[in-house]
């Protein structure tokens, strides 16, 4: 296996795993507490961020590892020199650990992360960059790859 798909198969499985502990965040936020039933610890606590921006984290996290794991899977079907296949996979890397940046910080950040200041949605804080910025990087580097990937396809017959 080369080690472009291993690359990937490991990072998106790191991914996933992030993705999965957030789930569980999820849950700690909308019950109030930290707890695992039928155990009977259980912690009063209220969980920074709101569950929407937990359930975004939880499937936007799985949804990136699966994007990961789905490329390492089909980049060997396109015909790409070495040195692309490299580029594809460092634009791959960009695009999971920039979108974990935008969904984590967003837990944070009263604008979402949707903008360099305060919007709308909420005022600016030390956060809000470290969302979009990572968000921006992530759109970009994908959107690059897919076309790309759409160049690097051969003609239909």
């Amino acid at each position: 296996m080369p080690n472009y798909q291993i690359t990937l198969y490991k990072h998106g499985l790191i991914v996933m795993l992030i993705g999965l502990v957030s789930g569980f965040f999820l849950a700690f936020s909308l019950l109030g507490e930290i707890g695992l039933s039928p155990i009977p610890f259980v912690i009063e606590m209220e969980i920074f961020g709101s569950p929407a921006r937990w359930k975004a984290a939880h499937l936007g996290n799985m949804m990136n590892g699966m994007v990961l794991i789905l490329f390492a899977s089909a980049l060997p079907n396109f015909k790409l020199s070495d040195n692309l296949t490299s580029k594809i996979t460092i634009g791959l890397l960009i695009t999971a650990w920039g979108n974990f940046a935008f969904y984590m910080f967003a837990l944070i950040a009263p604008n979402r992360g949707l903008s360099l200041e305060g919007n709308r949605l909420g005022e600016f804080n030390w956060a809000g960059p470290f969302s979009y910025v990572g968000g921006v990087l992530a759109a970009v580097a994908l959107i690059t790859i897919a076309v790309v990937l759409i160049r690097a396809l051969p003609k239909a017959k």
